[in-house]
């Protein structure tokens, strides 16, 4: 496969680009000059993420004491805690709350606590957030306030918990 000097720049190749939207120079077999690379480099380059991505990225808890990592995997989104406060100086936290008792021992770090969001209309919904100092999961939606706050919402039965998360 070819890839031109902006595609190695950029480090992505563009072969779409430069299938549909290029400009011949003339009919006499010249290449092809590649202005639409051109100017979607300087129109796109450092343009924040958009529609269903928005949320991917390292969000703090509302109690600051927390760090969790949402990530995209098959076009789902999922999300992991990262780092807590005070685990430097301590044992590792465990989800010691777990109703499963073989679970109780597994580190919290590194343990997914958002699974199976969708996107849909501005949200992330029909997910599942587990809390970890309760060992109860939840159903819940999440949603962008701005580009950096995410609200949470959780419900159990007909009541709802909102959380704001702030992007770190």
């Amino acid at each position: 496969m070819f890839f031109s000097t902006t595609q190695f720049l950029l480090g992505v190749p563009l072969p779409i680009y430069e299938l549909i939207l290029t400009l011949e120079i003339n009919k006499k077999g010249m290449k092809s000059l590649p202005l639409f690379q051109l100017i979607s480099i300087f129109l796109f380059a450092n343009q924040p993420l958009s529609g269903q991505n928005q949320i991917v990225g390292r969000w703090l808890s509302p109690q600051r004491d927390a760090i969790v990592e949402i990530y995209e995997l098959a076009g789902k989104f999922y999300g992991k805690i990262t780092w807590m406060e005070n685990t430097a100086n301590t044992n590792h936290p465990v989800d010691s709350q777990n109703p499963d008792i073989k679970l109780r021992k597994r580190p919290l770090i590194g343990l997914i606590v958002v699974s199976n969001l969708v996107y849909r209309n501005n949200e992330w919904v029909k997910g599942s957030l587990y809390y970890p100092p309760t060992g109860r999961t939840y159903p819940c939606k999440l949603e962008l306030s701005n580009s950096n706050t995410l609200e949470i919402t959780t419900y159990s039965g007909p009541f709802h918990t909102s959380w704001i998360w702030t992007r770190f």
